[in-house]
């Protein structure tokens, strides 16, 4: 036996994954997973591409003395988004949506951070000491009490103040908070069993796929991805040289949005085993 398998005779633990990811994708849940993995593959495929756009970037946009920590930032901040929304659908399609909430929450406040200092490149000293006042008043609270208030009448926080999509991203983001960070409403303790869940492992106990509230959960994680992909195109479009590449991509995203039903049809007729003829 190899190693996994060994691990897996233990703990029961892939055979679990395995056996969510076909009950998941073949339940009423299936096209909004689907479409969340939609847009995962496009930030598979345009991420880089955005990311690399920006990098070159930096040398004209953030200043002689601030290229090197913009660069050096823009790279950590917008592979930090990446990675936590690659996340996002890893453990969804393993039963662990709670889990998926807190990395897009991440994902949130790295694009947050991203949107700032591209829009105020000088914000990017703040960045040194993520202790400061400096950092504190840049990017998390508004000290000047009227801003704040015309901040709270737009729907907006300091956090996501110059996103091109920053009230809903504040809203998503409350949520998220209070499902995954503060304790929620006490819905996620009505979720729980008393007993053992059908997909669980000596690691976990994975979500009950009959639930309205995953279905709540993977309405909030596809429009928390969804608004990330477009916040990523539009910091490109907004600061990048144009390129056929972005133009491709900012496109091939467009598609999406427009016409999710399409590409999610074409991704689960992919995924779903044949149906014999005849079938109904």
């Amino acid at each position: 036996m190899k190693v996994w398998e060994k691990l897996n005779a233990l703990t029961k633990t892939f055979d679990c994954d395995c056996a969510y990811c076909d009950e998941l994708l073949l339940s009423i849940h299936a096209e909004t997973v689907a479409e969340l993995l939609v847009y995962h593959l496009w930030m598979t495929n345009a991420g880089s591409l955005c990311q690399k756009a920006l990098s070159e970037k930096a040398t004209n946009h953030f200043s002689h003395k601030q290229t090197e920590l913009g660069r050096f930032y823009t790279l950590l901040l917008s592979e930090g988004m990446k990675r936590d929304m690659c996340l996002v659908p890893y453990l969804v399609i393993r039963g662990l949506p709670s889990e998926a909430g807190m990395a897009l929450r991440r994902a949130f406040e790295h694009a947050g951070v991203l949107a700032h200092i591209w829009n105020k490149p000088k914000k990017v000293e703040a960045l040194q000491n993520v202790a400061s006042r400096d950092y504190l008043g840049a990017f998390r609270m508004e000290f000047d009490p009227n801003v704040n208030k015309s901040l709270k009448a737009l729907g907006l926080t300091k956090r996501f103040e110059v996103m091109k999509f920053g009230a809903v991203a504040a809203k998503l983001y409350n949520v998220l908070s209070g499902f995954d960070v503060h304790g929620g409403t006490g819905r996620e303790i009505e979720s729980w069993s008393a007993k053992s869940a059908k997909h669980t492992c000596s690691f976990c106990s994975r979500s009950e796929i009959g639930t309205d509230i995953l279905h709540h959960r993977l309405d909030i994680l596809t429009s928390g991805h969804k608004l990330l992909c477009g916040e990523l195109v539009g910091l490109t479009a907004d600061f990048c040289d144009p390129s056929t590449a972005l133009a491709s991509a900012a496109k091939a995203l467009s598609d999406i949005d427009h016409d999710p039903k399409t590409e999610v049809d074409r991704l689960l007729m992919q995924l779903r085993p044949l149906q014999p003829r005849g079938s109904v």
